[in-house]
């Protein structure tokens, strides 16, 4: 945009955009001004017809280490509106700090400490948390004692729980980041132990951008060679996902995406499985950052429909239109009922080094320029409904 040739044919337009600028000057004189139209913030009237909800918590590593005080905002928000909304459980999807420090454990305590006695919450580490921090912070007896069992009693990263909710009673399992062989068949076991709950498993890697299953070819694998004994998203899902008919929703993070990705595939035993990516860190850090984003899942009493909301507690308005939709969980053919659109796989990435990652700048964003006399140039991304085989 910033090379012009007066002498080119054939050119419609030519832009050259300055920060803050509501609209733009067409430089070719040809009178198509352009002004910016931020359809990723928006109002809307919120979800009012469910019986109870889910709040989940995506990846909150900027915040926490480049905005700290405004970490306390997504919990304060959640902790003041836990009974209004009938949050039945708060999830974490893990990578909760940037690179582990003590500071960023301290200050996490103190926000997510917020929900104690409010609403149950459960949280799981991700690559960004190291193994020894995050236990120090939250393997404590009151933490620990809201739980059902853990895979090792030492440490709290794969874990089960067990709760009610409407007409479903739920087993929550917690793997951790790159689960070993070990971990899935334990997690195997409890699923059999309950085959009468509905399972959610929330664990920091498992779903890609393009919504596939994260593989040793994506951004950032918990294991790229096979030789760490950790399993990426196509390993889960073979190795425990697929076999259990009891699992209802996989929820991940860890791959930077501003569009909430949601695959629906079937399992072994035709039983449709919900997975989705909910990752705002990208957001977190663009020029619009930080957003403090939560995902509220909205149940029916029956459990079978969920509706989506994706809110900025900082900004206090809805992240882009197509965040905002509602799934059919149970029935043959489930459904998701929203816009459909491409996903950019050039989204910026996560880095594979543990703890000390540069994040991204750039995150997938709806940008949308309106050409006068000339319809519109769309750069737009919009959730990815995905309704495939693995690959």
């Amino acid at each position: 945009m910033s090379y012009y040739d007066e002498e080119a044919t054939g050119l419609l337009a030519h832009y050259e955009p300055s920060s803050g600028a509501a609209s733009i000057e067409d430089i070719s004189k040809n009178g198509y001004n352009a002004t910016y139209c931020q359809t990723w913030l928006q109002s809307k009237e919120p979800v009012t017809d469910y019986a109870y909800s889910l709040c989940v918590v995506g990846d909150t590593q900027v915040i926490s280490y480049k905005y700290p005080t405004q970490l306390h905002t997504i919990y304060d928000w959640i902790a003041d509106n836990a009974q209004s909304k009938k949050m039945a459980h708060v999830l974490g999807l893990g990578d909760i700090t940037e690179k582990s420090e003590s500071d960023e454990w301290t200050n996490a305590k103190q926000a997510i400490s917020k929900l104690d006695g409010v609403v149950p919450y459960t949280l799981v580490r991700g690559n960004h948390d190291k193994s020894a921090g995050y236990n120090a912070t939250f393997g404590t007896a009151e933490y620990k004692q809201n739980f059902d069992g853990f895979y090792n009693d030492d440490l709290i990263e794969t874990s089960y729980r067990l709760f009610t909710a409407g007409e479903t009673d739920y087993l929550l399992i917690t793997l951790d980041f790159g689960p070993t062989d070990a971990e899935l068949n334990w997690a195997g076991s409890i699923m059999d132990q309950y085959p009468d709950r509905k399972v959610i498993v929330i664990t920091h890697a498992f779903l890609f951008r393009d919504g596939t299953t994260l593989d040793k070819g994506d951004v950032a694998p918990a294991n790229t060679d096979g030789t760490n004994g950790r399993n990426n998203g196509d390993e889960i899902w073979d190795k425990l996902i697929r076999k259990h008919e009891n699992v209802l929703l996989v929820l991940s993070g860890h791959d930077p995406c501003a569009p909430i990705v949601t695959t629906q595939t079937k399992g072994d035993h035709s039983n449709t499985v919900t997975q989705m990516l909910i990752d705002p860190q990208g957001v977190d850090n663009s020029s619009m950052g930080p957003l403090g984003m939560v995902a509220m899942l909205y149940f029916s009493e029956d459990g079978r429909t969920v509706s989506v909301e994706y809110y900025s507690t900082i900004k206090k308005q809805y992240f882009m239109s197509t965040n905002q939709f509602t799934l059919s969980l149970y029935e043959e053919e489930a459904t998701v009922e929203s816009v459909e659109s491409e996903v950019d796989t050039t989204a910026p990435s996560e880095s594979t080094d543990n703890g000390t990652v540069d994040t991204p700048t750039s995150p997938v964003l709806p940008i949308v320029i309106g050409v006068a006399a000339a319809g519109t140039v769309a750069g737009a991304v919009a959730i990815v409904i995905v309704k495939r085989k693995r690959k």
